[in-house]
């Protein structure tokens, strides 16, 4: 089974957003919303430090492959007392994604350009499975 990103009609002003590696484009995601509080940070390690002490609602990462520490830090997420929404960011080359998706809900998406798209026009990502 096949999984695509749709983006549907619900806001998500007022969330907060944990953007992990996206250093060199944290500017520009933040300029692209006013109504939602953008939290950037470089390694998976400083993310899941920001994951236990506050509450975030989506979290991006971006990726070259489903590496080992890509999936550990996908199956901490249902630890969590308030689990985001992951989205991958990049084209993966790998077939690791299949051991992410035990017990964890994620999108993938292919660029900062969507990225930022998404996040100006206020959207969320929903994750669809796709026969």
């Amino acid at each position: 089974m096949e999984e695509r990103a749709l983006i549907d009609e619900s806001p998500i002003q007022n969330q907060t957003i944990l953007l992990v590696g996206f250093n060199n484009h944290a500017e520009e995601c933040q300029s692209a919303s006013s109504d939602c509080n953008i939290v950037v940070c470089e390694t998976l390690q400083q993310a899941l430090d920001i994951l236990a002490c506050e509450p975030v609602d989506h979290v991006f990462i971006t990726i070259q492959e489903f590496d080992e520490q890509v999936c550990q830090f996908a199956r901490s997420i249902p630890r969590l007392a308030h689990q985001p929404f992951l989205t991958f960011c990049g084209t993966p080359n790998n077939q690791m994604g299949a051991e992410v998706r035990r017990g964890v809900q994620y999108a993938l998406i292919p660029d900062i350009l969507e990225l930022t798209a998404m996040i100006s026009m206020a959207r969320r990502i929903s994750n669809v499975p796709h026969p």
